[in-house]
């Protein structure tokens, strides 16, 4: 649990100070989100903190604020692998204790 808590904050700390990359556009980091809350989801893992980020993305989008709403889409996306380590890390888990006994 401590690798994952660890691994969970190194990527969030990585992705939160980020620049937004030439050509990146704000449409395909969202697209990016989606598709990996929608895996998060059907892992029955969905954080709603994604959900939230994009929410916010779409209102700095709305802003005119791109580089903000590419971040934070981006945000989103990393939050929602990060549930999708978390389900696989507890099936794992969950598998190897149901074997060892």
């Amino acid at each position: 649990m401590r690798n994952l808590l660890a691994l969970c904050m190194a990527l969030l700390i990585s992705s939160y100070g980020a620049e937004v990359q030439a050509g990146e556009s704000y449409d395909a980091s969202l697209a990016a989100a989606k598709v990996a809350i929608e895996l998060s989801a059907q892992k029955g893992h969905a954080w709603m903190t994604a959900d939230q980020l994009i929410e916010a993305a779409a209102k700095a989008a709305l802003d005119g604020d791109e580089a903000r709403a590419i971040q934070l889409a981006d945000e989103a996306r990393v939050h929602a692998e990060l549930a999708v380590v978390q389900a696989d890390k507890e099936a794992a888990t969950w598998r190897d204790r149901l074997v060892s006994e």
